[in-house]
């Protein structure tokens, strides 16, 4: 099938949807997981076209499809209330307008509250023949386990720096940004958390500072060694309230703690986080093994919590907090 060449890489899971697609064993759910700008919304709508055989009119693709329906969060909102899922429940058992089949595309299904996925879970557990669910999301662990196991996982791939590098250097339209921001294309593959669409919304904002994320991590290092917690926390105020970003400095810090570790311990292995080992050195200092072995460890667990926390702001305070209580 031609409907999923757009998507990059993700080879085994395009054949095994075309598989099913074509035998007409496609589930009537699934959950499509990745980090944002994985390609989770494009690998969504080529389903859609699959199954509808290119019979659509192109409209899927313009997103005018009156049976792709489309369900997100309300703006302003973190929460996808129960009032948005009941609403389709009414209207789920109806006939299709032009396809065969009518699909609802959940945006943000992790962020659905806990009512809004126990009013989902009957939609699943009674759907029509003729709908199909597709609900994408960060992280599934955030969805009920019985909203789980009634769906199937499509997990998008989570590719290394090489292979967004070379996806890169392959595209005519990213090639002189690539050469004119080095600096930013070595940030913004760090901060890309694996995924495509993450590392072209990083490079090619030209307003973006360079090494932003870097600058922050060493800036709260800086404070985290002195007894001045007030400019600690200060310093800790550049970290992003956005939930991703704030993920992405807390694995920026906890690869810092980890070079100056190795660095300390004399342990011969390549740098994640610094430029060079003379960097590492220069905190391995003022940092005994033992604080830093607890501080890496507790980055790790940070970004694990962050997940969960529905509130970002609570989430950043507990990490400040929890990152200086060891020193002391």
């Amino acid at each position: 099938m031609d409907y999923f060449n757009s998507i990059f890489g993700n080879d085994v899971l395009k054949q095994t949807l075309c598989e099913n697609i074509q035998a007409g064993s496609f589930s009537h759910a699934h959950i499509i997981e990745g980090p944002e700008g994985s390609g989770r919304f494009t690998l969504a709508k080529a389903i859609c076209e699959a199954l509808a055989e290119g019979k659509d009119g192109g409209k899927i693709a313009r997103d005018v499809c009156p049976d792709v329906i489309y369900i997100k969060t309300p703006e302003g909102k973190s929460i996808l209330p129960v009032d948005a899922i009941r609403s389709i429940r009414e209207q789920v058992y109806l006939a299709p307008h032009e396809l065969p089949f009518k699909v609802y595309i959940v945006l943000g299904a992790d962020q659905m509250s806990e009512g809004a996925q126990n009013a989902f879970l009957k939609l699943l557990e009674e759907p029509p023949a003729s709908v199909y669910f597709l609900l994408l999301c960060e992280n599934r662990a955030r969805l009920l386990p019985t909203v789980r196991s009634r769906a199937s996982l499509l997990r998008m791939q989570v590719f290394s720096e090489e292979e967004l590098t070379a996806y890169l250097q392959g595209k005519e339209e990213y090639v002189s940004a690539c050469k004119e921001k080095p600096e930013l294309l070595k940030q913004a593959l760090r901060d890309s958390m694996g995924s495509i669409g993450g590392v072209i919304e990083r490079l090619m904002k030209s307003d973006s500072p360079v090494g932003t994320c870097v600058d922050a991590v060493k800036a709260l290092l800086t404070k985290l060694h002195g007894r001045d917690q007030g400019a600690y926390m200060l310093a800790g105020e550049r970290i992003s309230e956005n939930r991703e970003e704030m993920k992405r400095f807390m694995l920026c810090l906890a690869e810092a703690f980890r070079d100056i570790y190795c660095q300390k311990r004399g342990v011969d292995t390549s740098l994640l986080f610094f430029d060079s080992p003379s960097e590492a050195e220069e905190y391995s200092f003022v940092f005994s093994e033992d604080m830093l072995l607890k501080r890496w460890l507790f980055c790790l667990q940070s970004v694990e919590q962050a997940e969960y926390n529905l509130n970002v702001k609570t989430a950043k305070l507990h990490f400040l907090n929890g990152l200086w209580e060891p020193a002391y």
